[in-house]
């Protein structure tokens, strides 16, 4: 009796609730006729959380028309962000590496930007990766042209999967390789591995630069080209190096600028602007033709960057509108002296440079060269590779 009590105030006390929370039908009539401005309440059983639409929010043709010029025109404006970003991204080029970066930029573009967008995944994957391993994220574009991130490529020296390891590459740097398993072709083991390589290779040149042409002709290749060119600047040396292994890093680097629309991109020239006091004393002298701000810099015994810094940008206007060259007095005499020279020297370089460039194009490797190993390392990795067949066998 006592259950039945308490029930039955249980449902009243339910019933007095819910009158407060149901709005009444005519607070909401009033409620509707002070929003709409109007006395005509059009009476319907929609829920009031169902917005119906007045026909007086129907744009006009010509409101039509206006938003789409608008629309133009924010695409205009986004288009002409993104010219003016590379264009800001080309200055920050090398001087050397500008001709063979337009070049491939306008064979590969669209290739890689598919790529970016199929593998955008793994490209996290990779960048992950490489954050664990502190190392910087653009690296992943070296997965890019060693294989087009493809986890089946095999080159025909035999390299294999994202990163193109040789056999005792990989296996030095930690990957099982054997009848049964080859770790070269698992994305997450080979980036490890790659990671691993780079650093190390980081820890010998302390040049990221170099540790491509590295990680593409050996390290070996690399120090015989430091000790010949008697410097350790990949703009000074490369001529030292095989064709293959400058022709990467130039691939690198090219591949970075298509794919890195953001002005996060790491300047490879870094140009100071000159001082009054640092002015003082120069010359400036109006020049046009084929000069090469290399070239010049060799031939008056000058460093690069010095030159650099006096004329900024200098291959990118001195063909097309001349220039306004600037240089110590001292060195302007001697420029004066072996103007001839230097030009023709200049114009041998850019031949040799488009020669390179039509190389490449005309290629038939499919991968770069193999990465290989000093002998010492490559035989420890090679009686490694002995040891596991013979546990197979």
């Amino acid at each position: 009796m006592n259950k039945m009590i308490v029930n039955g105030f249980g449902c009243v006390a339910l019933v007095f609730l819910c009158s407060f929370l149901v709005p009444s039908t005519k607070g909401l009539g009033n409620e509707l006729k002070n929003m709409s401005g109007s006395d005509t309440i059009i009476a319907s059983t929609t829920p009031s959380a169902i917005i119906v639409a007045d026909a007086g929010n129907i744009p006009s043709s010509e409101s039509i028309v206006m938003l789409a010029k608008e629309k133009e025109a924010s695409k205009n404006v986004s288009l002409a962000k993104t010219i003016t970003l590379r264009e800001k991204m080309f200055k920050e080029l090398h001087p050397m590496s500008i001709a063979f970066v337009q070049a491939y930029q306008q064979k590969n573009e669209d290739n890689l930007e598919k790529i970016k967008v199929k593998y955008a995944p793994q490209l996290t994957i990779i960048d992950n990766i490489l954050l664990q391993h502190e190392l910087p994220t653009n690296l992943k574009y070296l997965a890019v042209i060693e294989s087009e991130l493809s986890n089946s490529a095999i080159s025909h020296k035999g390299a294999v999967g994202p990163w193109q390891f040789m056999a005792t590459t990989g296996r030095l740097m930690g990957l099982t390789i054997n009848r049964n398993k080859d770790e070269r072709r698992n994305l997450v083991k080979s980036t490890h591995a790659a990671a691993k390589y780079l650093k190390d290779l980081y820890g010998h040149f302390n040049d990221w630069l170099l540790v491509i042409a590295a990680y593409n002709g050996g390290a070996s290749r690399v120090d015989y080209a430091i000790k010949k060119s008697h410097s350790d600047d990949f703009w000074k040396l490369q001529y030292y190096l095989p064709a293959e292994s400058r022709m990467h890093v130039k691939k690198f680097i090219a591949t970075q600028y298509v794919l890195e629309a953001t002005d996060e991109l790491v300047p490879l020239l870094n140009i100071q602007k000159l001082t009054e006091e640092e002015l003082t004393g120069t010359a400036v002298i109006n020049i046009s033709g084929k000069y090469n701000a290399a070239v010049i810099a060799k031939s008056l015994d000058m460093d690069e960057a010095t030159f650099n810094a006096y004329n900024p940008y200098f291959n990118t206007k001195v063909v097309t509108s001349g220039y306004d060259m600037r240089l110590p007095k001292d060195k302007m005499e001697l420029f004066n002296k072996k103007r001839h020279d230097i030009l023709y020297e200049s114009v041998q370089a850019m031949i040799n440079e488009k020669k390179e460039i039509i190389a490449q194009e005309n290629s038939n490797t499919n991968y770069p060269e193999a990465i290989s190993l000093p002998k010492a390392k490559a035989a420890q990795a090679d009686e490694g590779g002995r040891n596991s067949r013979k546990k197979i066998l």
